[in-house]
Order: structure tokens, then sequence, then C-alpha cells
């Protein structure tokens, strides 16, 4: 299971989390009738709570560690979701130090929970629901899509080597077909298939790999013309 995988499968307990305490807490506050009585809603909404606030945590770290993996080669996206990431541990940690050290401040941890509740589903849509959106886009039809012309420019395999080394060793073995945060691509060229994206393995969907990545990969823009040629001389050696 990758990374974002397991980043996405935790993040939609964490939205539920968040829904469950949101409802708990707007429930308890609200004038309707209520089937559920005060004391046990005060108790989903504490147990939610913990629940979303651990996950938050787990969620965070795993943040933290695809971060450092990726580098500067982050798209946009993530950078977004970096910071509304850092918004949210912000919010929910002084909804949190309110309620249990100024309780003189009440009166403001309804409109910090909502804010809380607003962020995690923004949260949640920009990373995991892009992500299973995307997959079911492109999986369902992994064939289908026009490849990129491959580039006529011939490169070296010992420039390939270095680029290799300075852009994508610290997510991909070159000499094993074993997974570090990406996959192996030893063989790459002479498999069947891409090991991710399920594209044939081509160099044409390389490229198009490198520039419109499949699921968490990030982009490498810059990886065009002549450094393309020269990364994939070098994968043909692998």
């Amino acid at each position: 299971m990758s990374l974002f995988l397991m980043k996405s499968i935790i993040a939609i307990f964490f939205l539920l989390a968040a829904l469950s305490a949101a409802f708990a807490m707007l429930t308890l506050m609200g004038k309707m009738e209520r089937k559920t009585g005060p004391e046990t809603l005060r108790k989903i909404h504490k147990r939610a709570g913990f629940v979303f606030g651990l996950l938050l945590l787990v969620l965070s770290i795993i943040c933290i560690i695809y971060l450092g993996k990726a580098g500067d080669q982050i798209s946009l996206r993530a950078v977004l979701h970096t910071y509304l990431a850092l918004f949210l541990l912000a919010i929910f940690t002084l909804k949190v130090i309110i309620v249990r050290f100024f309780r003189q401040f009440l009166k403001i941890v309804p409109t910090l929970g909502l804010t809380v509740l607003v962020l995690a589903v923004v949260i949640f849509l920009s990373s995991a629901g892009y992500f299973f959106l995307r997959s079911a886009g492109i999986s369902s039809q992994p064939a289908a899509s026009s490849p990129t012309p491959a580039s006529s420019v011939q490169g070296s395999a010992e420039t390939g080597a270095q680029i290799f080394e300075g852009q994508c060793a610290s997510c991909h073995f070159a000499d094993k077909e074993d997974r570090k945060s990406g996959p192996g691509l030893k063989g790459i060229l002479r498999r069947e298939r891409l090991p991710v994206s399920g594209r044939p393995a081509t160099p044409e969907n390389i490229l198009k790999q490198l520039n419109a990545p499949y699921l968490a990969m990030p982009s490498f823009p810059s990886l065009v013309g002549q450094d393309a040629a020269e990364l994939l001389a070098y994968l043909k050696t692998l």
C-alpha cells in the first residue's frame, strides 16, 4: 500500500470523526427536540474529538514524511493542502486549550468547532477526495490515454544517472523493484506496464508521468528536452 493511499484511507475516518463531533455539538446546542440525552451527546462529541485529534496527528506525521521525500518538487495543490492542515492543527489546538484551561472563553468554542469542521472537509477534498476521483477517472481506462511523442534528442546514460541521483533517487531504487516511497525502477522499460498508473511501459508514458504525474508523485516540469532524453537513456540501462 502506498503512503498516499494509506493517508487517504485514514482521512476518511478523520472526516467521519469530524462530522460526528460536529453533529453531536450542533444537536446539543440546537433547540430542536433531541432523541439522545445531553450527556450522551457530550460523550459522543468528546470521543469523536479525541479520535479526530489522534488521526490529525497521524496525518500530520505522514504529511511531514511526504514533504521530506518530495523536496522542492512539491505541487501547488500539496503546498495549499499543507498550509490548510497547519492552520487546522492550530485552530483545533486552540479549541482544546480553551476548553481545558480558559473556560471564560467558552463562548467562542462553537465557532472554532465549526471552523475545524469546514477546514477538515476542505482538506479532505483537496487530498483524499482528489486522490479517489483521479484514481477512478484514470485507472478505469489506463491504456486509452494518448501518448506524448517521444523526444528525438539523443541522451547520455551517464548524464542521466546524475539526473536520476539528484531528482529521483530519494523516492525510487534504480537497482531493484522494491518500493522506497515510489516503486523500484529496475527494468522499468522492459516491463509490460508502468507499476502504478498501469500505462504501457514506454518512454512516452514515462515522460507523461514526469510532467503530469499519476496519483501522489510530484511533477517535474523542468525535466524536458535534453534533460528528459538523458534520463530516459539512463532508465533504458536499468
